[in-house]
């Protein structure tokens, strides 16, 4: 058999990219410049035993916010999907069926059983 035969070529690719964030993608450690070698670390960038990294959203909303500015971002729908419509109807009935909201049930107490602004918090308060 042949090198060819024996081996599969496969190409990765490393990319390299500056975020515009204060932290690390998949940290809170720092990326201040000039700081003394191996400082700005954490366990996390360590890869120590049972840590987890967590995504830093800065990060994802500036992509987002990056891609909506972009002169070429077009939003093309599904194409193998029908429209969706709602009917008022419909959605009156939700509207219904939805409890009522903290701040309005503190407007309604504020106003029906003539209350403070606090008062009617403190019985609204849902914590």
């Amino acid at each position: 058999m042949t090198a060819k035969e024996l081996y599969e070529v496969t190409v990765g690719l490393e990319v390299d990219a500056q975020l515009l964030t204060q932290s690390k993608l998949f940290c809170g450690d720092s990326i201040a410049f000039g700081a003394e070698p191996n400082t700005l670390v954490s366990p996390v960038t360590l890869c120590h035993p049972g840590t987890l990294p967590k995504m830093n959203t800065k990060a994802i909303e500036f992509a987002i916010r990056d891609k909506e500015d972009a002169d070429d971002y077009r939003h093309f729908p599904e194409s193998d999907l029908s429209p969706f419509h709602l009917h008022d109807k419909f959605v009156e009935r939700i509207r219904e069926a939805i409890p009522e909201l903290p701040k309005q049930r503190e407007k309604r107490y504020a106003s029906a059983l003539q209350l403070s602004e606090y008062d009617a918090l403190l019985i609204t308060d849902e914590k």
